[in-house]
């Protein structure tokens, strides 16, 4: 049996070293005599150091040599190694060789050798694979940030990972979407069918790497209910952090859908277009060789074209606008051609076959390839006669505005977008005395009204920003210093394209039409002011004339009563005359002041002495002092003071002012009235510590209907009459009144003027002293009124005061009553049925029996009219309703003589 040698311990490490796949080498590293490693000597290698380097042959060779250009980084590696006995590993690049290696360098041998041994492997397609990643990896976070179509990203735990922005829209109605399981957001967006089929695909995607494109799709969402469309792919990528998700890129493409329908077209439309365009075209390639063109290029050029074989400067034969020719040399088409850059819009005129120019405006754009090398340029023009004959025509158009801006009544100027003034026309200055640079700088020239200035420049700005209408009402300075209102708008004037080029405005002098639109807003405030006091007037009236109605009510209940006592029936009945008072004169100050509005009013003036007006004013007031516990108090003149008046109408003045005080002040609150003697006039003040008038009602207290406290707590009463009839009344004695205080809370004085005499001597007349002497006889009264409780209480009143009094209760009952009673006085009412109060006196005026009875007219109406009718008609006096006890005691007394 024959026995194979054992293989020696070399021959395995070689046999070893030779099956390896991973390269082999040793290497001796050369120095120079500076101690720096400048090349190595290949000493050994296995044959996959072939396959890894791509060199043949390398043992015994230099690396220089094989390798000519080799990094010198290498050397430093190896002889780094060879010097400190250290061993190194690291993966680097050789560019001379265009590999990537996972290079192990360690020392070999004696340190004197200078060798290494070097392990080291080919890497260069994970290295480019890793490179590939990287840059997929950014190129993939830009895509999905930047993209237009819709990105989302699902991870290798089927989460969505990232939604780039495009595609939120999508997931709108899904909360918590980034780390969401990507198996509830498809359940939740779509049907289960279309969810579950969806699904399968992306794990397929992710599972074999197999990307998936659908076709068109058309599904209808599950959360919203709508159909949408859309065009997806998927694709599995490598994450940073190792391992794969999925990408979907989507779109919606109804849009395009409707684009594919046009584009199936596209082409020959783009001929048509070629063809058709109002735009001249030419192709040429880099020899300046026409290779196309349109129809009107022929047209305009008019000479005929064959497309490869005409040059340019048999084409395109070019002159400047009323200048020389251009030189071929020149030619704009050679310094595109050359250059790249583009020729846009230059005016040149091109000449024809028959020698004519044509004006264009010309374009010449570079035709590039993808890399960007010039290929040839397209020639473009358009025929501009059209627009220079327009032009022309704009000039003398402008010219011809200019004129007519210039001759306007109207102050006319332009502006540019920016705001600078270019142009007034010269009414501006003749209006404003300024010269034409003064008016531009409007915004710090003083001929607008500092009042208006504001809000003229924010009307000015807001236009301007925003490119509308501005509409201004302003005052203007006029040479002569008037400020006049004008009317300026301006609008902006724009181009085709609806770029502002021009703000024209105009300022027209509206003063006359302002002041009377301001006329007219004052009067209607003022109707309208009126309008109110007149309701609030009547509101106060309503209620002032239900006041009284009241206790006189709850008094008549009282008299009803059978078993009422003699005391109760006195209050009732003082209760009646108390209100019944009131009524008659709040009607009485309503009466008067109407008759003081018309004219009407007569003052039955004498000389009177101003302690016995107080006094009977004071008594009148009285009552309502003491019952609200006024501290009241008079100071008088030491010695007397008569004046020229109507005694009654000073009683009602001084009256009226003494009850504004007790209305107005709180229980136990202080009332004065101080008279005194200054010079040729008498001052008397009416001074409260009540609530005091606010400063702004000092003036107006004394206008008709006007009530200074509104509030129901703080309610006084009246008709707001009162006040406005005390000043009418005093101005009738060529007096004046002022109200003045302190404020709310600081209680009022009302000052009276009024002029005196000088001191009676005794033989002046005697001074009335408002005493009345009463000397009442029984007559016979017949009272005619339809309201037969009005007719009979006054019956039953007269009477109980000793006359022999009948009633009837219209006209023609009245004459047969008067004829068989043959009364000495009839109480005759104006308004009733079958026969009028007046109709009824002048028939008894007729009759014999008639002729001296006093008549007295008896009505609800007291106007100057009513009285003249009732004169005519026969009546010997007129009183209105409700009548005056005291008037009627009179009439008694005398109605033994008429009138």
């Amino acid at each position: 049996m024959q026995h194979t040698a054992p293989e020696s311990e070399d021959a395995r490490y070689r046999t070893l070293l030779d099956a390896m796949d991973e390269a082999f080498c040793t290497v001796q590293v050369l120095f120079d005599e500076t101690g720096r490693a400048v090349d190595h000597r290949i000493v050994d290698a296995n044959p996959a150091f072939e396959r890894h380097t791509g060199v043949s042959n390398p043992v015994g060779q230099l690396a220089s040599v094989l390798v000519p250009g080799g990094e010198q980084r290498w050397n430093d590696l190896y002889g780094r190694v060879a010097i400190s006995r250290v061993p190194e590993r690291l993966e680097d690049g050789s560019d001379v060789m265009r590999r990537w290696f996972d290079v192990s360098v360690t020392p070999f041998g004696e340190p004197s050798d200078h060798q290494v041994t070097i392990f080291f492997r080919d890497v260069s397609a994970r290295h480019n694979a890793e490179q590939a990643l990287r840059q997929r990896t950014s190129q993939f976070e830009t895509l999905l940030n930047e993209a237009p179509l819709g990105v989302y990203l699902i991870d290798a735990g089927f989460r969505v990972r990232a939604v780039n922005p495009a595609a939120l829209p999508t997931f709108a109605g899904i909360t918590d979407l980034i780390g969401r399981d990507f198996d509830e957001v498809m359940h939740i967006l779509w049907p289960r069918e279309r969810a579950d089929g969806t699904l399968q695909l992306f794990r397929h995607t992710l599972a074999t790497g197999e990307a998936f494109i659908s076709p068109d799709d058309t599904e209808v969402r599950l959360d919203l209910g709508v159909t949408e469309y859309y065009a997806w792919q998927i694709n599995r990528i490598p994450l940073p952090e190792g391992g794969y998700g999925v990408v979907c890129y989507f779109r919606d493409i109804a849009a395009e859908v409707e684009a594919r329908t046009r584009l199936a077209d596209s082409e020959a439309q783009y001929r048509n277009v070629f063809e058709s365009a109002p735009i001249a075209v030419l192709t040429f390639d880099c020899d300046t060789i026409m290779q196309s063109c349109n129809a009107l290029a022929v047209e305009l050029l008019a000479r005929p074209l064959v497309s490869g074989v005409d040059r340019n400067a048999d084409v395109l034969a070019l002159w400047e606008p009323d200048g020389p020719q251009i030189a071929n040399a020149d030619n704009p088409l050679l310094s595109v051609l050359r250059t790249g850059d583009a020729l846009r819009n230059r005016h040149v005129l091109i000449e024809r076959l028959d020698g004519s120019k044509l004006p264009v405006m010309l374009s010449i754009a570079a035709q590039t390839t993808a890399s960007g090398a010039i290929v040839g340029a397209i020639v473009s023009f358009i025929d501009i006669s059209e627009r220079l004959k327009a032009e022309e025509a704009r000039l003398r158009t402008q010219q011809e505005l200019l004129f007519v801006m210039d001759s306007m009544a109207q102050k006319i100027w332009t502006a540019a977008p920016d705001g600078r003034i270019e142009y007034l026309n010269p009414q501006w200055t003749e209006f404003t005395g300024l010269s034409g640079d003064d008016v531009r700088d409007w915004t710090r020239t003083g001929f607008i009204h500092p009042d208006d200035l504001a809000h003229t420049l924010a009307a000015w700005e807001h236009g301007f920003r925003t490119g509308t209408l501005i509409q201004i009402e302003h005052r203007f300075q006029r040479a002569d210093g008037e400020y006049r209102w004008h009317l300026s708008r301006c609008l902006p004037m724009r181009d085709t394209d609806g770029v502002i080029v021009r703000w024209v405005g105009s300022s027209t002098d509206i003063h006359v039409q302002t002041q009377s639109a301001n006329d007219m807003a004052n009067a209607a405030d003022a109707l309208s002011d009126a309008n109110l006091r007149k309701d609030e007037f009547l509101a106060m009236l309503a209620h002032e004339l239900r006041n009284p109605l009241a206790p006189i009510r709850n008094a008549l209940q009282i008299l009803q009563v059978t078993d009422a006592t003699p005391e109760s029936l006195g209050v009732a009945s003082a209760i009646i005359d108390r209100q019944t008072t009131q009524m008659i004169r709040l009607v009485d100050e309503l009466l008067d002041v109407s008759r003081i509005t018309r004219g009407t009013i007569d003052l039955r003036c004498e000389t009177i002495r101003l302690d016995t007006i107080i006094q009977q004013a004071v008594e009148t007031s009285r009552p309502a002092m003491e019952r609200a516990g006024h501290q009241f108090s008079v100071i008088l003149p030491d010695h007397p003071v008569y004046l020229i008046g109507d005694a009654v109408r000073l009683v009602q003045v001084f009256g009226n002012l003494l009850n504004n005080a007790s209305k107005f002040t709180e229980p136990g609150g202080r009332i004065e009235l101080r008279a005194e003697r200054q010079a040729d006039d008498v001052i008397v003040s009416v001074r409260d510590s009540g609530i005091g008038i606010p400063s702004h009602m000092l003036l107006r207290v004394f206008e008709m209907f006007t009530q200074v406290d509104h509030s129901l707590e703080r309610s006084r009463g009246g008709l707001g009459i009162g006040l406005s009839l005390v000043q009418r009344l005093v101005a009738l004695h060529h007096g004046t009144v002022i109200a003045s205080s302190a404020g709310a809370g600081e209680g009022s004085v009302f000052t009276v003027r009024l002029p005196v005499l000088a001191e009676l001597v005794s033989d002046q007349p005697s001074v009335h002293d408002g005493s009345i002497g009463v000397t009442a006889t029984a007559r016979r009264v017949l009272v005619v009124d339809d309201n037969e409780d009005s007719a009979n209480s006054l019956v039953m009143y007269l009477r109980l005061t000793g006359h022999d009094a009948r009633a009837a209760y219209d006209g023609l009952e009245a004459l047969d009553a008067a004829e068989a009673f043959l009364p000495e006085l009839m109480l005759l009412d104006i308004g009733m049925p079958r026969l009028n109060g007046l109709d009824t006196a002048r028939r008894i005026r007729q009759s014999a029996w008639g002729k001296e009875i006093m008549l007295v007219a008896l009505s609800g109406w007291g106007q100057a009219d009513d009285r003249r009718k009732s004169e005519e008609a026969g009546f010997d006096t007129h009183l209105v309703k409700p009548i005056d006890h005291e008037v009627l005691s009179q009439l008694l007394i005398g109605s033994g003589q008429r009138r």
